[in-house]
């Protein structure tokens, strides 16, 4: 029903039959009282008009922004403030945060909150058969998750936290540190693996494993922080290059990808501070983590081709996110499903290195001399293996600009 059906152009009056039949008395009075305007003429189309917006329209935003105004309309949750402080949290990488946001807004998929949707699934713990598994029984009650925090560096009791999991984390960080927030978060996260483990396989639940797992996170962090640190304020810079004081061999590495498929890889290859050999190649590759793995893979496989397995290897890369994946084998969270085969090879290949092999993240321009190496075999489509030895002993670093003549230069005297 349009406005048309209850005013009357032509007396310009409301027809009272029609209001009658459909409003109450006071309604009624309130629609009497709008005076009929000189525009209202048949045949105008009737609209609706959200008078709060200043164009008339209604918005999600400004729906929302109404209601924000009104007190006590809206009040922001326990899980959504402690959300904004999570995600304040340094050193946190987005698959944990993930998991917690999972952990706070009850999404985790418990026995509990499986039991509610699938009635014939048991909301016991299948790891101690005590209780229903709820969040804080799950991470802080059940006795596995118990023996984990208190061997942990922050010893935390946990029988004593609240039965509600958001005022239970609130209790364990309200007085902690940037690394202790650390350690806290990525130990919820192996338990949650560890728990996992045990119900979908079968395994068993070891904490002092958790531990480990937790220990390797942290050592990993501050081995690639400190050595990010090392390499840019304390390592040897002659403007050229970056010198290592140790005499271990390192692999820088890096990928090049563009919309076309079109990608390269490269790698240099020092001994203590001295290039030993550098190596480029294109590929055809899908996405961009593909050819972050491929290049890695490339390195080692030439590494290892080099009958070098004997020494010590650090391989530094600047995808944080593989270096993650590669040091903790987790490949059930791939950013590319492409990449699975690649990254079970590289496990393999690390496995058999270990433990005389490492791999670490550094910041970009760390591995800029690689990343030029890989752009230009995008580029060009050409690859290339080596070190001339006539001119290695004197030119026995790459120099930052990487230009056409130097690549010229490599490929006309190949070893």
């Amino acid at each position: 029903m349009s406005k048309s059906d209850l005013f009357d152009f032509d007396t310009n009056q409301w027809r009272l039959e029609e209001l009658a039949s459909l409003f109450t008395q006071t309604q009624i009075m309130q629609i009497l009282n709008v005076e009929p305007k000189p525009n209202m003429e048949a045949g105008i189309q009737d609209k609706l008009i959200w008078t709060i917006s200043k164009r008339g329209k209604y918005t999600a935003k400004e729906g929302y922004a109404h209601l924000w105004g009104q007190q006590g309309v809206i009040q922001p949750t326990q899980s959504s403030i402690l959300w904004q402080k999570i995600q304040n949290w340094k050193g946190i990488i987005p698959k944990v945060q993930i998991f917690l946001w999972r952990l706070i807004f009850g999404a985790l998929m418990l026995s509990q909150n499986v039991h509610r949707r699938i009635l014939k699934v048991s909301p016991m713990c299948q790891r101690c058969g005590e209780e229903n598994e709820f969040e804080t029984h799950c991470f802080f009650f059940c006795q596995g998750s118990r023996v984990v925090w208190f061997a942990s560096p922050l010893s935390l009791r946990t029988q004593d936290l609240s039965l509600n999991v958001i005022n239970a984390i609130e209790q364990c960080t309200g007085n902690m540190n940037e690394d202790q927030i650390k350690i806290f978060c990525y130990t919820l996260w192996e338990i949650w693996k560890g728990r996992n483990e045990t119900v979908l396989h079968n395994q068993k639940f070891e904490p002092i494993q958790i531990q480990k797992k937790v220990q390797n996170w942290l050592s990993t962090e501050t081995a690639w922080e400190s050595l990010s640190t090392n390499i840019s304020n304390e390592g040897v810079h002659n403007g050229d290059c970056y010198w290592f004081h140790h005499a271990h061999f390192q692999l820088l590495v890096d990928g090049s990808w563009d919309q076309q498929n079109k990608a390269g890889t490269g790698y240099l290859l020092f001994q203590g501070g001295r290039l030993n050999e550098i190596g480029y190649s294109h590929h055809s590759l899908n996405d961009a983590f593909l050819v972050e793995v491929v290049a890695v893979k490339r390195a080692l496989e030439r590494w290892m081709a080099g009958n070098w397995q004997n020494q010590f290897l650090e391989i530094f890369s600047d995808c944080l996110e593989l270096v993650k994946i590669l040091n903790e084998e987790d490949v059930d969270n791939l950013p590319s499903w492409r990449a699975l085969y690649d990254v079970i090879v590289v496990i393999k290949l690390l496995n058999q290195l270990k433990p005389r092999v490492k791999i670490m993240h550094v910041r970009r321009e760390v591995v800029d001399q690689a990343h030029k190496l890989a752009n230009h075999a995008r580029r060009t489509g050409s690859q290339y293996a080596g070190i001339h030895r006539p001119w290695h002993a004197v030119e026995n670093y790459i120099r930052d600009k990487l230009d056409e003549k130097f690549f010229q230069r490599v490929q006309e005297a190949p070893p």
